[in-house]
């Protein structure tokens, strides 16, 4: 598997194992069907971001394989290198000035070994804050809405306007 495709294919692994813990740690276990669904989200999220079909997870094994992969070879790459700082050029140019800078504290909070290699400079002024704030986007639904049950509503609509803005800028991502 190339390294890009590689280092994004984790990136949606890290993430779906994050959800899956927190889940756990609230008390809330799944079922088949649901890890069914969880994989079919990964595999909505690897084409958003370009993974190609063939490298694109079909199963929770292959979940827990491509990061138990991760774990033992964390190696630099000058293409995973490269990827990594087109991604925050493109957040610059297409989301807002500065959220390239964000998107690198982001990655330096989720995992700082991976931010070492891939040679994500930290910002101090910078990390506090998106370490501090950070993880509120990243929690799941449900744990939102025990803690907000009024909010339920406007909490899902900002996942919908969200994932649609995601969509929106997947498109011309490859520019």
């Amino acid at each position: 598997m190339p390294i890009s495709q590689c280092l994004e294919v984790q990136g949606l692994g890290y993430m779906g194992v994050y959800n899956l813990q927190l889940a756990i740690k609230f008390g809330f276990h799944t079922d088949p069907r649901q890890i069914d669904e969880l994989v079919q989200l990964f595999r909505v999220g690897g084409r958003i971001i370009g993974v190609q079909d063939k490298y694109n997870l079909r199963t929770l094994d292959q979940c827990d394989q491509v990061l138990a992969d991760a774990v033992r070879y964390r190696a630099p790459s000058d293409e995973g290198i490269t990827l990594s700082h087109s991604i925050f050029d493109w957040l610059d140019r297409k989301v807002a000035p500065g959220a390239g800078a964000i998107g690198a504290s982001i990655v330096r909070m989720l995992d700082s070994d991976v931010a070492d290699v891939l040679q994500v400079e930290p910002n101090p002024l910078l990390d506090v804050p998106v370490a501090t704030l950070g993880p509120y986007p990243f929690r799941p639904a449900y744990e939102v809405q025990l803690k907000f049950p009024v909010l339920v509503p406007i909490h899902q609509q900002m996942f919908k306007a969200a994932s649609q803005v995601i969509a929106w800028y997947a498109v011309d991502f490859r520019d």
